[in-house]
């Protein structure tokens, strides 16, 4: 009776750390569009890594490591087309209507904050371990890790500071 007690238990431990570290991302996530949306990021954060460092981080209200979050950040087009894959449908599946895969090679992604009047797509993710897994021993927690994700869409107001074009 004890192994399936304690099973259910971690579970429930897994799913609260899930939800309160969703949370967390969601949460930063907002300030930092925020941020973009009325043009108060500063002009040391114009890269992925600073503005990861000094605008998504500082706002995460559980520990995670900062080294660990997949983060891009697209200039959207104005106008969005599901049948050509368009503005904000370049982003959805066209089988399941849900979000793409989460682009986890920075290199690969995109870093844009546009300017003002840009519609700005930021997509943040998190591999949370999977620790019911690691101690099943069905695999260990790196192959099989649970993704968080947060992702956000504003329109960058009209404002003086302007983004470097991208």
């Amino acid at each position: 009776m004890a192994a399936p007690f304690f099973a259910l238990v971690l579970m429930v431990f897994q799913l609260a750390l899930y939800h309160f570290g969703v949370q967390s991302l969601d949460h930063a996530t907002r300030l930092a569009a925020r941020a973009v949306m009325v043009g108060d990021v500063p002009a040391s954060a114009q890269n992925r890594a600073a503005f990861l460092n000094q605008m998504i981080c500082p706002h995460l209200m559980m520990a995670l490591s900062c080294d660990n979050i997949i983060l891009n950040v697209y200039r959207i087009e104005a106008t969005s087309d599901a049948d050509k894959k368009t503005g904000i449908y370049r982003f959805v599946d066209g089988q399941t209507r849900s979000l793409a895969a989460v682009e986890s090679d920075p290199s690969k992604g995109s870093f844009c904050l546009g300017g003002p009047d840009d519609f700005v797509f930021i997509d943040a993710a998190y591999k949370l371990p999977n620790i019911v897994s690691s101690l099943i021993g069905a695999d260990d927690w790196e192959s099989s890790p649970i993704l968080m994700r947060s992702t956000t869409l504003v329109r960058a107001e009209p404002h003086k500071g302007a983004h470097p074009s991208c």
